[in-house]
């Protein structure tokens, strides 16, 4: 059985210098040697096949200086991608090398044609010659990480690329490419989620919506595309965030600090729902999370609303499973959150479907009306009578014919009631 690297591990074989070397885009000495040029004199001592001996000679003469290879760029980018679809071609090793030597050199004028090489390299992948699909997964490991700043801001095109590999017949490439496409997801996250608000991003006044509006379409996008087993990072990323503004909360930022958290959990939101909750793969750790939420100190009316909704989507979704321990102390953690009440008998009102819901739930639940009628005000009283009202006639439906016996659903206010 044949058994190929993971992404992580190729990435953690990449020695890759760029920040630290010379800027080359910024150097206009003729004299200024290239990778390009380095490897290609490298390749024509190792590889003597007739292959590689035409591309040699159509690129000699066009890369031997940094200025060179800017001017030439267009002709060598052609006679790489001409070469590497020749079929069952001797230079393909070579080539790929070249290709990220070309990235190292150019950096930004590279990724212009990174769509091509990316269609290209992928075609080889088809291959039953495993040596061949190790250097195309090197070679495209090494582009990602010479690319990824690029990449991440041009994460549309970068899906559409992604489809077919994330959806090959083949497991070894569908695994890379769900591997390679989560490491460029980390990184446009970190760097979204960075600019989602001002409580974070402390240099630049940006559209905030629009920002937000970003990383909800970005979940939406992805959530169809990225297996369960390697989503974890989106949830990684996002409960990271949570917390880091959880933490930063003050009585001067909880306005701003709201509405950032607020676009935060819209994304949660999205995530959540997808296939009731499919692509969560460590629902507890989620859950905690949400509970640390709930205890973040004046958040807006707004932000507590899209929280609870969010909890309320976890706990009912059928493709999440959670300790019943942590299930009962969330549902608590809401009844004592303090928020409104308005918002906490609405959240209640969702719940009437959760499954056991007579154990799980409805024990807290009593607790908290109970305190809403020890409050000797008229108008609490009514909204609580009006939500036991709703949970008697969901649960037991008065009979729709007179012969058929009434239902019961006993109510039992015998527990200490919430402090």
């Amino acid at each position: 059985m044949i058994m190929f690297l993971t992404f992580a591990e190729r990435l953690g074989n990449v020695n890759i210098d760029i920040i630290h070397r010379i800027d080359r885009t910024a150097s206009y000495d003729e004299e200024v040697e290239t990778y390009f040029f380095e490897a290609l004199l490298k390749w024509r001592e190792l590889n003597l096949t007739e292959h590689f001996g035409k591309f040699y000679k159509e690129v000699i003469d066009k890369c031997q200086s940094f200025n060179q290879l800017v001017y030439h760029q267009h002709d060598i980018v052609h006679s790489l991608k001409t070469h590497l679809q020749i079929r069952n071609s001797f230079a393909y090793q070579p080539l790929l090398d070249l290709v990220v030597q070309l990235a190292r050199d150019l950096q930004t004028d590279f990724y212009p044609h990174f769509e091509d090489f990316f269609v290209t390299i992928t075609s080889i992948l088809e291959t039953q010659d495993t040596e061949l699909l190790e250097w195309a997964f090197t070679s495209l490991s090494y582009l990602y990480k010479y690319l990824w700043r690029l990449m991440v801001k041009d994460m549309p095109k970068i899906y559409s690329l992604y489809s077919a590999l994330l959806a090959h017949k083949k497991l070894h490439i569908r695994n890379f490419a769900a591997e390679s496409f989560t490491f460029l997801m980390r990184k446009a996250l970190k760097l979204i989620l960075q600019k989602l608000g001002p409580v974070t991003e402390t240099e630049a006044q940006l559209p905030w919506i629009l920002v937000g509006e970003t990383l909800r379409n970005m979940a939406r996008s992805t959530v169809g595309y990225i297996y369960k087993e390697h989503f974890g990072v989106f949830f990684d990323c996002l409960q990271e965030s949570l917390l880091e503004l959880h933490n930063k909360m003050t009585e001067t930022n909880c306005c701003e600090n709201s509405e950032q958290i607020s676009r935060l959990l819209e994304t949660f939101l999205i995530l959540v729902k997808h296939g009731s909750g499919s692509k969560i793969t460590r629902p507890a750790d989620v859950c905690r999370v949400l509970c640390e939420a709930l205890q973040t100190a004046s958040l807006s009316t707004s932000c507590r609303k899209t929280l609870l909704d969010v909890v309320s989507a976890l706990l009912l979704a059928e493709s999440v499973s959670l300790p019943e321990t942590l299930i009962k102390d969330t549902i608590e953690k809401v009844f004592e959150s303090k928020f409104e009440r308005r918002l906490i008998l609405d959240f209640s009102e969702g719940m009437f479907a959760m499954k056991q819901f007579e154990q799980l739930f409805l024990p807290s639940f009593l607790c908290y009306i109970e305190t809403c009628f020890l409050m000797d005000d008229s108008v609490v009283s009514d909204e609580a009578l009006a939500i036991l009202a709703k949970l008697i006639l969901n649960k037991a439906a008065p009979p729709t014919a007179g012969s058929m016996a009434i239902e019961k659903y006993p109510l039992n206010f015998s527990q200490q009631a919430v402090g």
